[in-house]
C-alpha cells in the first residue's frame, strides 16, 4: 500500500488539476487529508492495480492487457475536461515512488525499463481516449 499512496500523493501534489477531476478527491487539500482519506486510498489502490495487472499479465495475454488498458481509458473519458494525454503525467511520480521504495534495487536499467513500460501503457490509454473523443469508437 505504501507504493500506491506514495505514487498517488506525488501525482496529485504535482498535478492538482487532475485531483479536481475526481469529485471524491476534490476537497482533499493537504498530504494529511489525502493520507487519512478512504476515498484517496481506494483511488490510489485502483491506479496501482492497473499497473500491477499490466505487469503480471504482460507476458501471458497481451490482448487482454491491452483491453484492460482501453477499458481504463474509457472510464476516464467520462470525467469532465479529461484528455488522454493526461496519462503521461503519471510517469515521473511513479518513478519517484519506485525509487523511494526500492532504493538501490531500482537502478538506471530498472528505471529505463519502467519508463518504457509506462510510456507504452500511457500511449495505449491516450490512443483509446482520443479515439473516443473523436468518435472513432463508441465510449459506452
Amino acid at each position: 500500500m505504501f507504493l500506491s499512496l506514495s505514487f498517488s500523493h506525488r501525482f496529485f501534489r504535482k498535478n492538482p488539476y487532475f485531483q479536481d477531476l475526481f469529485p471524491n478527491l476534490k476537497n482533499l487539500k493537504g498530504e494529511q487529508d489525502m493520507l487519512h482519506s478512504a476515498a484517496f486510498e481506494i483511488q490510489a489502490m485502483a491506479i496501482l492495480g492497473v499497473y500491477d495487472d499490466v505487469i503480471l499479465n504482460l507476458d501471458k495475454d497481451l490482448e487482454t492487457t491491452i483491453t484492460k488498458l482501453e477499458d481504463v481509458a474509457k472510464l476516464h473519458t467520462k470525467l469532465d475536461d479529461f484528455d488522454g494525454d493526461f496519462f503521461q503525467y503519471m510517469e515521473d511520480p511513479m518513478i519517484e515512488a519506485l525509487r523511494e521504495k526500492l532504493w538501490e534495487q531500482f537502478g538506471p536499467q530498472e528505471e529505463k525499463l519502467m519508463r518504457s513500460l509506462l510510456s507504452w501503457v500511457h500511449e495505449i490509454m491516450a490512443a483509446e481516449s482520443a479515439a473516443i473523443a473523436y468518435s472513432l469508437i463508441p465510449g459506452d
